[in-house]
């Protein structure tokens, strides 16, 4: 479980979007939504580069905008409320050991426009550290731990552990429950256009707000025949 000095391991990080989404009302204590979602990958993505430091250092961690970003906006956050940050926190006090690294986060997924940026780098920083530091955990494992960082980090880290295989390019997904429950769906040949306002716009905030125009009904059946047959419906 250890790794040389200055090993690096990149990671490729790549923004969502919705194809088709349908929301229930909130359950439990916790008060989370059930979703049925058919998410597609972007080519748009942020760069994650890990540098393995020495064990006595301590980790340190910086995150800018690419020239390329589509539109940048000020890092705000506490380092410590970074989903990629929280998600290398999280893996070393799951498995009790220390990862030291020096993290390089290059964003062009904008903040707030529910394209799951924080989420996809999440995922990439798990997979990053567990390539780096040749950790015994399967992906299982790195999902059950992921449902801490969001509900939407299981979809990633099926996409990104899965780059490379069956035509090289990542593939669309049904996710379902509270995000736990990632399917395979029939490929999408489409082009999008991304508008990328000057705002973000909150997950939390959004919800409440879902919460208060009223309850629907989760439309699972129907996100699934979508998702399964290839079929984007206008206004579904």
């Amino acid at each position: 479980m250890s790794a040389p000095p200055g090993l690096v391991v990149t990671r490729r990080a790549h923004a969502k979007i919705n194809l088709a989404l349908s929301v229930g009302p909130p359950e439990g204590d916790a008060g989370h939504h059930p979703i049925a979602s058919w998410f597609a990958p972007l080519d748009l993505c942020d760069d994650l580069t890990l540098t393995c430091l020495e064990p006595d250092r301590a980790s340190r961690y910086a995150i800018i905008w690419a020239s390329d970003a589509p539109r940048s906006s000020a890092v705000d956050w506490s380092i410590t409320k970074d989903l990629a940050v929280r998600a290398h926190m999280l893996l070393e006090r799951e498995l009790g050991v220390r990862m030291t690294v020096q993290m390089k986060l290059e964003k062009r997924i904008p903040v707030g426009g529910g394209l799951g940026g924080g989420s996809s780098d999440a995922a990439a920083m798990l997979l990053a550290l567990r390539e780096m530091f040749s950790l015994d955990v399967s992906l299982d494992d790195l999902r059950v731990i992921s449902k801490e960082l969001g509900s939407d980090v299981a979809y990633f880290l099926d996409e990104q552990a899965g780059a490379g295989q069956d035509d090289d390019r990542p593939r669309p997904a049904l996710v379902e429950g509270f995000g736990d429950r990632v399917e395979r769906s029939a490929p999408v040949r489409a082009h999008a256009a991304l508008i990328a306002p000057s705002f973000g716009c909150p997950t939390g905030a959004v919800y409440r707000t879902f919460d208060a125009l009223g309850r629907a009904a989760l439309r699972a059946d129907e996100v699934r025949a979508m998702a399964m047959e290839g079929r984007i419906e206008d206004g579904a």
